[in-house]
């Protein structure tokens, strides 16, 4: 849980590119399922309370998203709740990892 952006993604160049490694050092992702056998990340999944609904939360969650995809990895965002029910997590998941799969859950 609480996986740092900075210890899944780089910046190449990072010298060059401080505002770029910054802005992604300083960014989290809720959850991060990676495959059991190598752990190589498959998919991050935000969940999304209310302060979501705020402007700069709003911009913070397009970059996250922006690094995901740039990196080829989904990214799902759940709206956050008292408790979720494990059929619609697992088929969020599985339709996030599906080839030329359509967008995640909003």
């Amino acid at each position: 849980t609480k996986v740092r952006l900075g210890d899944l993604f780089f910046v190449r160049q990072p010298h060059k590119n401080h505002a770029a490694r910054n802005r992604i050092d300083r960014k989290h992702i809720d959850f991060l399922i990676c495959d059991a056998m190598t752990m190589r990340p498959l998919v991050g999944i935000e969940l999304d309370d209310a302060s979501h609904q705020r402007k700069d939360r709003k911009e913070r969650d397009d970059f996250v998203d922006r690094v995901f995809a740039a990196a080829g990895l989904p990214v799902i965002h759940v709206p956050a709740a008292r408790s979720y029910q494990p059929k619609e997590l697992a088929e969020a998941i599985d339709r996030a990892l599906a080839p030329n799969s359509p967008p995640p859950i909003p």
